[in-house]
């Protein structure tokens, strides 16, 4: 399935009222698509999301309290455009989404532009931040490797 990488906050903000996700690149897909959150969260934007809340459907949390380097949710993009009524557009693109819908949190790797995401099962090819592969039994995929797993768990 097709994901995008999406800096914090403006992915909580996809699941709170905007609309339409800036990118200095077009693009002619139109679908289904996963948002990942990334790594990086930006100070900046908070401040700009709390001095417009009155935009969102909620209040943006705390900083401490978003999801980092990993999917989020999923929406469906209708549209690419370089213009549009939202105040959340700034262009030069704004890739436009319908329906969206939060997900409980999968930590994957981001990548630059649309990527590519199994998203039916464990992501066997990606790694654990220590650089080993993502165990994949049903209780543990997607967070941790076999030997940080184990190493976790050697004191329980």
């Amino acid at each position: 399935m097709k994901c995008i990488s999406v800096r914090q906050p403006w992915a909580w903000a996809i699941f709170h009222g905007k609309p339409v996700e800036n990118r200095s690149w077009p693009s002619h897909f139109a679908g289904h698509l996963l948002i990942h959150a990334s790594k990086t969260f930006d100070h900046y934007d908070y401040q700009w999301l709390i001095n417009h809340r009155k935009l969102l459907s909620g209040d943006p949390p705390h900083p401490d309290n978003y999801k980092l380097g990993g999917i989020i949710g999923r929406v469906i993009m209708v549209d690419c455009v370089d213009h549009h009524q939202s105040p959340f557009f700034f262009g030069p693109w704004g890739h436009v989404y319908k329906h969206p819908q939060e997900i409980p949190f999968i930590k994957c790797r981001g990548k630059l532009k649309l990527f590519e995401v199994d998203y039916s099962g464990a992501y066997t090819g990606e790694k654990c931040d220590c650089g080993g592969k993502w165990r994949t039994d049903g209780q543990h995929k997607n967070e941790f490797c076999d030997t940080c797993f184990n190493n976790r768990n050697a004191g329980a």
